[in-house]
């Protein structure tokens, strides 16, 4: 046999000396870097959540403005036709009436509307609640 095999003896050293207050200071800084970074983490995903909520509040806010557009021309629509109603028969004008005319635009634009709205809602109802609480307790208050 020979002496190649075998591994030298481990060399064992003392440990080093470490006192209390460089190990507490350490753990502090450690720990402050955690919760800088952890409020630096909340921080970006409020705004990125604020961001998204900011997309479908502009849906919302097309539909309203379109639904407004919509009622007042189907407003006019129903005075247009009034009146066009009211004619005699031989003063009509050929063709269709400028009511169906107002009336057509106004209903599309009410059902262009009512999509906005809709994929504003689904834009709203897909992102996570801004509550910072844990849900088991929102569960237990809606109770």
């Amino acid at each position: 046999m020979s002496d190649e095999s075998f591994a030298p003896p481990l060399e064992t050293s003392p440990p080093p000396a470490t006192d209390i207050p460089a190990l507490v200071s350490g753990i502090i800084k450690d720990l402050q870097s955690l919760v800088k970074q952890q409020i630096q983490l909340t921080r970006q995903e409020v705004v990125a959540n604020l961001r998204l909520r900011g997309v479908a509040t502009a849906f919302y806010g097309m539909a309203v403005g379109l639904t407004f557009l919509a009622i007042v021309m189907l407003c006019q629509a129903l005075a247009y036709g009034l009146h066009w109603w009211t004619l005699t028969v031989p003063a009509r004008p050929p063709g269709m009436p400028l009511a169906a005319c107002f009336g057509i635009v106004g209903g599309a634009l009410l059902v262009l509307s009512i999509i906005l709205l809709s994929v504003g809602r689904a834009k709203l109802r897909s992102l996570p609640s801004l509550t910072l609480v844990n849900d088991d307790q929102n569960r237990g208050l809606q109770r």
